[in-house]
């Protein structure tokens, strides 16, 4: 596949691909599924699309984002978006596909993890992890210093588990 496309689907039990590549945009960078689509980012285009996964298209028209996003999340009925270069997260409604708001994060934002009432935005520039409430959009906390350029975080353990490549930890 080009740096353009993804596939539709992996047939899990096969090992194999099923379905052909989707054009999404120019450089998809993340990718996320929810109960009836699945989402892409676009860091060249700075734009999320939607995929119909029983159709293996793209559907309506690419959702601006700006700033090269780099990172897509599901939660609480919303799609998280970080945008690299424009230092924000932005909240976009699964239903009618719009942007709802844009946060103000730390310097050059890239993974998100995901809580049942927050998401925890990495930013790489900063060396910290911010959290934002998914009830209000809005931040629900001051960054917390992590290791040198934070790139990824997950949950788990009762836990936040952040990878920083430049710490090596």
């Amino acid at each position: 596949a080009s740096a353009t496309q993804v596939r539709a689907r992996a047939a899990a039990p096969a090992g194999r691909i099923a379905g052909f590549p989707i054009r999404v945009g120019d450089a998809p960078a993340a990718i996320t599924v929810g109960s009836k689509y699945v989402w892409a980012v676009n860091e060249l285009s700075g734009t999320l699309v939607v995929i119909d996964p029983t159709r293996n298209e793209v559907v309506g028209s690419p959702i601006p984002i700006g700033g090269r996003p780099r990172f897509v999340a599901l939660a609480n009925g919303a799609l998280w978006v970080t945008s690299f270069d424009g230092n924000t997260v932005t909240r976009v409604s699964s239903p009618n596909r719009t942007v709802v708001s844009r946060a103000r994060v730390g310097r050059s934002p890239w993974g998100i993890a995901v809580t049942s009432d927050s998401i925890w935005v990495v930013n790489h520039d900063d060396d910290t992890v911010q959290p934002i409430s998914t009830s209000t959009g809005e931040p629900a906390g001051s960054p917390i210093e992590v290791g040198q350029a934070p790139v990824s975080a997950t949950v788990g353990d009762s836990a936040l588990w952040v990878t920083n490549s430049q710490s090596d930890s």
